[in-house]
């Protein structure tokens, strides 16, 4: 509690005194403003769900200073969120582009090859020697159907191949993975996923660029710290959280998001229940909260949040379950971007004689399907993780500082 007071009194020392002049490479009293909105909602749904703190009762003024701090940037008119009126392509391009979209962004990462300053965007979601980093089922799961209905309460939705699952989705969801007819920035090749990059199946495409920055630490787009986009999704759970939030919220939040990609609008009134997406949380909330919760971990994707939001909703064990990838009905050769030719085998070793434009994968001890010899793409299976709930909240006080200060007591079962 101690500490937070004297963030929240640097931050508005910072509000009071920054230059209101819009700046993406320098700090200045909006991005100032966008870090409140962050770290209020962070401490306040973080006492909220963590009852073991007894602090509860503190939460809710947060929560308000959150939602007041979003609401002056929101008023300012300064910032609104990137759009040319091309929903299939706004959200993509708003994190490739080399300089970052001074409507949307309040403070980025500026990238520049003359000064020898640049990221690794690229390589990261296309080489196979940088993690193979792929998103998992449950992510693709979140994605609403873009009338704004639930994919999961389809029938039989978690057994559907690629290319049926991925129609007719949240348009943002092909332009964060990629998806039937994806080709790269500059080129005309259409591209399958590459397993190779992306184990899980689900390959990145959010800030991938063109070819010509394909080579390791070559990107140079600009990479967004703040964006308003966040700050509307803070508004929009701190006044759920305080259970203020109605249609006009919305309006002013969610559905601007949806709005920029073509979708259908909330209807903070009539949401149906989502028995997949409720099924993640332990704690007991209300629909508007579990479906807030899903358009900030779509909205904001790959862009840091998701291990953050999910300690702050003392949600834990969602780290330590099975990440699960792709659904395939067995082995063999599938069509994976349903143009009526197969162009994917799951195998358990790769025939002598490969089959031109076929991509293999090849089942082993560190590859297998969810069902045995049919399911979900599993990586890993036998790696066993642990979350333990009385301990991984909080990291461990460092031994140097204990022996430095005889005042400080170990955080608890370290």
């Amino acid at each position: 509690a101690l500490v937070t007071d004297s963030i929240r009194a640097d931050l508005d020392f910072a509000i009071a005194h920054l230059g209101a002049e819009k700046n993406i490479s320098r700090v200045n009293k909006w991005s100032a403003l966008a870090l409140k909105s962050r770290v209020c909602l962070f401490e306040g749904t973080f006492r909220k769900y963590h009852d073991e703190l007894n602090l509860a009762s503190t939460a809710d003024a947060l929560l308000q200073e959150a939602q007041e701090a979003a609401a002056q940037i929101m008023q300012s008119g300064l910032y609104k969120l990137y759009s040319t009126g091309q929903p299939m392509q706004d959200y993509q391009n708003l994190f490739t582009a080399e300089s970052a979209n001074t409507d949307e962004v309040i403070l980025a990462e500026v990238y520049d090859a003359s000064f020898n300053k640049t990221h690794t965007g690229n390589g990261a979601y296309t080489s196979p020697t940088l993690g193979n980093p792929g998103f998992t089922k449950s992510f693709v799961n979140s994605y609403l159907m873009q009338d704004g209905s639930s994919f999961t309460n389809q029938r039989d939705a978690d057994k559907l191949l690629f290319s049926e699952e991925v129609k007719n989705r949240d348009p943002r969801l092909a332009q964060t993975l990629r998806t039937p007819g994806y080709k790269r920035t500059g080129t005309t090749t259409v591209l399958n996923p590459d397993f190779t990059n992306a184990l899980t199946g689900y390959q990145c495409i959010k800030y991938v660029t063109g070819t010509n920055q394909d080579g390791y630490n070559s990107n140079t787009n600009d990479l967004p710290v703040f964006r308003y986009a966040e700050v509307l999704l803070n508004y929009a759970e701190a006044k759920a959280e305080l259970g203020s939030f109605t249609q006009s919220d919305a309006d002013l939040s969610i559905n601007a998001l949806r709005a920029r990609v073509g979708m259908a609008p909330m209807q903070a009134g009539a949401l149906v229940t989502d028995a997949y997406q409720r099924s993640l949380y332990t704690h007991s909330v209300s629909n508007l909260i579990v479906e807030v919760r899903r358009e900030r971990r779509i909205e904001l994707a790959m862009e840091g949040f998701r291990y953050h939001d999910i300690m702050r909703w003392k949600e834990g064990h969602l780290l330590a379950e099975t990440f699960q990838g792709m659904y395939f009905p067995g082995k063999g050769t599938f069509d994976l971007d349903g143009n009526g030719k197969d162009d994917f085998a799951l195998v358990d070793e790769k025939p002598a004689s490969p089959i031109a434009g076929i991509q293999y994968y090849i089942l082993g001890n560190d590859k297998a399907l969810s069902d045995g010899n049919s399911g979900k793409i599993i990586v890993h299976p036998t790696t066993v993780k642990v979350f333990d709930e009385n301990k991984d909240y909080l990291y461990p006080l460092p031994s140097s500082e204990l022996t430095l200060n005889t005042n400080l007591v170990q955080n608890p079962n370290w």
